[in-house]
């Protein structure tokens, strides 16, 4: 079979950016970020011929990726096998490309056709339906990353390395045993390198996936649910982490039966455990050969999260770096040959319902398993739990743009064969097949405008992935003026076949009247007088059907311009309105920087009253204090002055005093005193 044609960078402008000298910087820029050395040992790992690395967008994954093409080395490659798991539709077995080349944004990379045609004459291999292959993310994520370390590694094109892709489906233990066996040549080959396309946990309820292990206890592992409670012991990121450190423990032990058996236990949803499953097989198969097999076990560099899930309505999703063939100088704890991850495979209580089927990794099966079973069939496709989902509703737009731009061609091939048919009624074949893709693109734009829309609606898309919700922005706008231009083109072509057709009817017309004919908006009424008026009716009688048949065909032209331009104005209209909330924003902030400055000048004012009173309250104790010590002083004076013979006389004093006050005299006194007193007054009053 001859392999033919160029495989698309679909992802280019959304999951990665398709700007070469911009994607250019940002994979130099992950590449920096990982040392150059660590533990004495340079990079790349000299003999790292085989890595595994995340295929998620590059915002999320392209910085832990950019550690297991450090360690790659490539320097004597002739070939790269690229291997990943299928997301756009259910295989069995393994599949093969029909694509002679991959697009990059930085140029193609050419597809090894001998070994792909030997590995099809196995009769193994099934080959890749070409949509979904155009589709596959798992694969075409690898490919910058790839075209940029050839670069670095090799200075002529003659001599930069072909590519073998192999899309890895859903197989059995003994199945990925034997492809295993069937790629362990070409893994024992110096010449070939092998890049493993994965992603570890996908947790959350999107993914039918939320396990837990209370108490940091995988042994007692359990599902979280709506009902379940925020979880402290452990948080459920650090419970995550647990999960992926086992599956990474046994890919680093290097025993393809240790990886099986904990995925059926853990169930972990290892999206590449496919891919991974039959590299380690093929590296057992190797390892026999040879009496250094730790060198053919992967040592693990980098792990990652898109994000720290804490509560059930959180996803997750995890990103490990990987490479083989030779010891691994990131590791100096005592366990390294077993990825420094430590601890066995745990058991796990048998979750399984009743009648579901099971395959050999212990994880559910259906008819849409296609990554990973089950995944959520009805999520939200701009649920923040998924990491790639506005990057995929970027990348859909894409592709529906692309369709309007096939769509365009095909109107203009269509157009103009309706003005060079003889037949131009509305119910000829090429007037219905132009009428009918003319209302398909339309309903396009239409869902195209709302979705576009729909994106820049949120702040948090346009924050976050503000370029490519601008970029396909620009370019849908840039969609429906190529519509309108076509349109604008037919119409003007259309009017001129009119004006060539009124002078068949009235060969003595004038300019004006021909123009006059061409506007009638009245359903060919001037066409008719010109009719009564010729001398060539019948053929006149054949032009005013056309002309009718024309003009109902300007008139939906007009309609379709006009709706095109409403939602030109509609998209224009949302950023609008955006600015005016921006523009509220900033003068909210401005007025809380305004209030925040009052607020501060009137603490400073109660700072400076408080400390006032303070001071007060401390002069008011102070003046107590010294008058109460002054006091004290003078009843010390007093009666320090006093002669010591004269206290027994003032005690007989205080004795005589009490005697009189308890006796019956003093009523007396009183009394007398009182009547004195009281003849005083009458005898003032009285004179």
């Amino acid at each position: 079979m001859k392999l033919s044609g160029t495989r698309e960078a679909g992802k280019a402008d959304s999951w990665y950016e398709g700007d070469p000298e911009v994607l250019s910087n940002q994979l130099d820029g992950f590449l920096s970020d990982v040392p150059a050395s660590i533990n004495g040992a340079s990079l790349p790992v000299s003999g790292a011929k085989v890595i595994i690395a995340p295929h998620a967008g590059y915002s999320y994954s392209g910085p832990c990726a950019a550690w297991a093409y450090k360690c790659l080395d490539l320097s004597k490659a002739k070939r790269i096998f690229l291997l990943g798991p299928s997301h756009t539709y259910y295989l069995r077995g393994c599949a093969l490309t029909k694509f002679a080349r991959y697009a990059t944004p930085f140029g193609d990379l050419t597809i090894d056709e001998p070994v792909v045609q030997k590995l099809r004459d196995t009769g193994k291999f099934q080959d890749m339906p070409t949509r979904n292959e155009v589709e596959e993310h798992s694969l075409e994520m690898h490919l910058p990353y790839i075209y940029k370390r050839i670069t670095q590694t090799f200075s002529s094109r003659d001599e930069y390395p072909t590519l073998v892709p192999i899309l890895v489906g859903d197989n059995k233990g003994p199945e990925e045993k034997q492809f295993g066996a069937l790629l362990a040549p070409y893994l024992q080959d110096s010449d070939n390198v092998f890049v493993v396309s994965s992603d570890f946990c996908h947790w959350g309820d999107r993914f039918s996936y939320t396990a837990y292990a209370p108490g940091s206890d995988v042994n007692n592992l359990t599902s979280l649910t709506y009902r379940t409670r925020r979880p402290t012991d452990p948080p459920i990121h650090e419970s995550i982490k647990l999960l992926d450190q086992l599956a990474i423990d046994a890919i680093a032990g290097g025993h393809h039966d240790d990886f099986v058996d904990n995925l059926k236990k853990t169930k972990n949803t290892v999206c590449g455990r496919h891919p991974i499953g039959v590299t380690m097989a093929a590296l057992e198969v190797v390892a026999q050969d040879t009496a250094d097999a730790d060198k053919f076990k992967f040592k693990f560099v980098q792990y990652q999260r898109s994000s720290l899930a804490e509560v059930f309505s959180d996803s997750s999703v995890s990103y490990a770096s990987a490479y083989g063939g030779q010891q691994n100088p990131f590791d100096d704890r005592n366990d390294a040959g077993r990825g420094g991850y430590g601890g066995g495979l745990p058991s796990r209580p048998n979750y399984r319902n009743q009648g579901d089927s099971y395959n050999e990794y212990g994880l559910l099966v259906t008819a849409n398993n296609v990554e990973m079973a089950p995944l959520a069939q009805n999520a939200d496709p701009f649920s923040d739990g998924n990491p790639n989902s506005v990057l995929d509703e970027i990348s859909d737009i894409n592709r529906g743009i692309d369709t309007i731009d096939r769509n365009l061609e095909q109107l203009r091939m269509l157009q103009q064969r309706s003005l060079d048919d003889a037949d131009s009624s509305a119910s000829s074949n090429t007037n219905r097949q132009l009428d009918r893709l003319s209302s398909e693109t339309m309903a396009q734009y239409r869902s195209l405008t709302e979705r576009v829309r729909q994106l820049k609606s949120k702040p948090e898309n346009t924050q976050r992935f503000g370029q490519q919700v601008r970029r396909v922005d620009t370019r849908l706008k840039d969609a429906i003026r190529a519509y309108q231009q076509v349109e604008s083109s037919f119409r003007k072509k259309t009017e001129e076949q009119m004006a060539r057709q009124y002078r068949i009817v009235r060969p003595d017309a004038t300019e004006e009247e021909v123009r006059a004919a061409v506007e009638d908006q009245s359903g060919g009424q001037v066409f008719q007088q010109a009719l009564m008026q010729s001398n060539r009716r019948g053929q006149a009688q054949a032009v005013l059907n056309a002309v009718q048949d024309r003009h109902a065909q300007l008139q939906k032209i007009e309609r379709q311009m006009m709706e095109l331009a409403q939602l030109f104005q509609d998209m224009d209209t949302l950023v609008m309105q955006q600015d005016v909330a921006v523009a509220n924003i900033e003068q909210k902030a401005e007025d809380v920087v305004d209030n925040l400055d009052r607020g501060n000048v009137e603490i400073g004012t109660a700072v400076n009253t408080a400390r006032a009173t303070r001071k007060k309250k401390w002069i008011c104790l102070a003046i107590v204090v010294a008058i109460i010590v002054i006091l004290a002083a003078a009843l010390a004076g007093y009666f320090a002055t006093r002669p010591g013979a004269n206290t027994k006389r003032s005690l007989d004093d205080i004795l005589d005093i009490r005697s009189v006050i308890e006796s019956e005299r003093v009523p007396q006194l009183l009394n007398s005193r009182i009547n004195a007193e009281s003849r005083r007054w009458l005898t003032s009053t009285t004179t």
